[in-house]
């Protein structure tokens, strides 16, 4: 069994929040160039709407941020086969585990499926356990963000088979399995929340 901890500095993959860009104000008709004027309603004869001559306008920055996060990789034991491809199973844990300053929190690899894997199964899986932030949750987007990252990052350096990558989660995991699946449903093969 092998079980790693890695870091992953998502500042090699600035997470993009939003790009847009300063658009035109909207060309206001010539009835709404005073500050306030009525013309006759299309839906009720004789009645009278009242316009405010307000104009829409948009404003755009590129926003960019940067996310630290730590997870656990378990690796099968017999993970260096030749040609050969692995499932991989994501794992959330709850929100009593999440943790700050950059540490993997002593408890995360005691409960669910980490500590299945301390006991040396054999599990023929590639287990992914991200790390949550302190005060954080999976349905964050910049947290999510984070977990796709990570998860992109494995499936490059290890023998992922991309069709079988699977999402589970216990208690506010089980809440971030949903919200990963809603968010990224072509990434899954399956997903099983519990308790979420």
């Amino acid at each position: 069994m092998k079980l790693h901890t890695y870091i992953v500095a998502a500042a090699a993959m600035a997470l993009i929040v939003t790009q847009t860009t300063l658009a035109q104000p909207a060309q206001p008709s010539p009835a709404a160039k005073s500050s306030l004027h009525t013309r006759p309603s299309s839906a009720k004869p004789g009645r009278k709407i009242v316009y405010t001559g307000q104009r829409a306008y948009s404003l755009g920055k590129k926003i960019t941020k940067t996310i630290k996060g730590r997870y656990l990789l378990y690796l099968p034991e017999d993970y260096g086969q030749a040609g050969k491809t692995w499932p991989l199973i994501l794992f959330l844990h709850g929100s009593g585990e999440r943790a700050g300053g950059g540490k993997i929190h002593p408890k995360l690899a005691k409960v669910g499926l980490p500590k299945t894997l301390q006991r040396g199964s054999g599990f023929p899986f590639i287990v992914l356990t991200p790390q949550c932030p302190t005060s954080r949750w999976w349905t964050d987007a910049d947290v999510a963000r984070m977990v796709m990252t990570m998860l992109d990052e494995v499936c490059e350096k290890y023998k992922v088979d991309k069709k079988r990558i699977y999402l589970t989660g216990l208690s506010m995991g089980g809440f971030g399995t949903w919200y990963l699946a809603q968010n990224f449903p072509n990434r899954f093969a399956a997903i099983v929340p519990v308790c979420g």
